[in-house]
């Protein structure tokens, strides 16, 4: 296997593009001030690889039928920060490195990322996604797969048209699309909830001391109520919830207004 390895200087607001026609991008925490990007396999000598200013490009230039199809990998080591633009036309996106700002696409692998402190925007032709936490603004676009998310900082959007969508938690709006799957937000923080599904169950976390506008259709199914009874508290925070479902259950559930304290670690053997 042959493969190229390339060391560029960066400052705090870098932002990379990386494109692999065959094959998976990965990327990981490296050195402070210094990007490496490290391309493997047969049309490795077909990579651009370039800075223009802040941007580096790792993109493939051009290749013969028999390395059109050759798997390439790219590993690009980053400090944390700075914004990446992903693609895939086969193969996984795996980000480690926490980031300032994400573009991931793929036709056809699975997307894992870690920590991203702003927005980011992942689109899939199919393949499960899972994000642990994005900060700033979640779009999701997914043809097949599932989607799971941690905390979400702001806004989400998804449209899903197959596969399940959970998010532990959304800190504002929800608009979620879907045409089949169960969608669940375990925890709403945010003021407005809309949800359109074709077929599939749909269940959200509501903290306490909420006062809820709630429109919720569904042409086959049942609607659950399991929200306690208030305790006499003033409400905090009013949210708009309209769910539209043509099969499936909806329910509502309660849930704590913070997440409990993690235990405490055991006490180290004398």
């Amino acid at each position: 296997m042959t493969g190229r390895v390339e060391h560029f200087a960066v400052g705090e607001r870098f932002h990379i593009e990386a494109t692999t026609t065959s094959g998976e991008i990965t990327v990981r925490t490296g050195s402070p001030g210094e990007a490496v990007v490290r391309v493997d396999g047969p049309a490795a000598e077909d990579y651009r690889i370039s800075q223009h200013g802040d941007t580096i490009s790792v993109v493939p230039e051009r290749s013969s039928m028999l390395r059109r199809f050759s798997s390439t990998d790219v590993f690009l080591d980053i400090p944390p920060g700075g914004s990446l633009s992903l693609t895939t036309a086969s193969g996984d996106l795996l980000v480690q490195a926490e980031v300032a700002e994400l573009d991931a696409t793929t036709a056809s692998g699975d997307i894992k990322v870690a920590t991203v402190t702003g927005p980011g925007r992942i689109r899939s032709a199919s393949g499960d996604i899972s994000l642990d936490a994005v900060d700033g603004h979640l779009a999701i676009d997914t043809a097949a797969g599932d989607v799971r998310v941690g905390r979400v900082g702001s806004d989400l959007l998804v449209t899903s048209a197959s596969g399940d969508v959970a998010v532990d938690y959304c800190a504002e709006c929800v608009d979620a699309r879907t045409a089949s799957g169960d969608l669940t937000i375990r925890k709403v923080g945010g003021a407005d909830v809309a949800v359109k599904t074709m077929s599939g169950d749909v269940r959200l976390g509501i903290p306490p001391r909420r006062t809820l506008d709630v429109d919720l259709q569904t042409l086959s199914g049942d609607v659950r109520n399991r929200l306690p009874q208030g305790d006499g508290s003033p409400p905090e925070k009013r949210i708009a919830i309209k769910v539209k479902t043509l099969s499936g259950d909806v329910t509502l559930q309660g849930v704590p207004l913070s997440p409990p304290d993690p235990p405490a670690p055991p006490a180290p053997r004398s």
